[in-house]
């Protein structure tokens, strides 16, 4: 999360209103979220589409939400073991849902 806020610039809020499409651009490029300002006070948040979906991927990775490989993983582990019978990956996750 530190490694996401270090990716963190400012501009104005006249800025932004006036170049919106630089300013978009150089953020996607630099992968960095913008910060804008109003009279040197935080008004709200730019952030780039990639950022956003990465962001996003690393709170869904944290708690191994249906990730392929976490699936077969604990499919495998499952059938080594089993309690139930499983025939494939799918059918896990809905025997997990029921």
């Amino acid at each position: 999360m530190s490694k996401f806020i270090t990716k963190q610039r400012f501009v104005s809020a006249h800025q932004i209103q006036a170049d919106f499409a630089r300013v978009s651009k150089k953020a996607s490029k630099e992968g960095t979220f913008v910060q804008i300002l109003r009279h040197n006070t935080p008004q709200g948040v730019y952030l780039p589409q990639t950022l956003w979906e990465d962001f996003l991927s690393v709170l869904k990775d944290s708690e191994g939400d249906y990730r392929e490989a976490f699936v077969k993983e604990v499919f495998t582990a499952a059938n080594k073991t089993p309690t139930k019978k499983f025939t494939n990956a799918k059918s896990f996750l809905k025997g997990l849902s029921s």
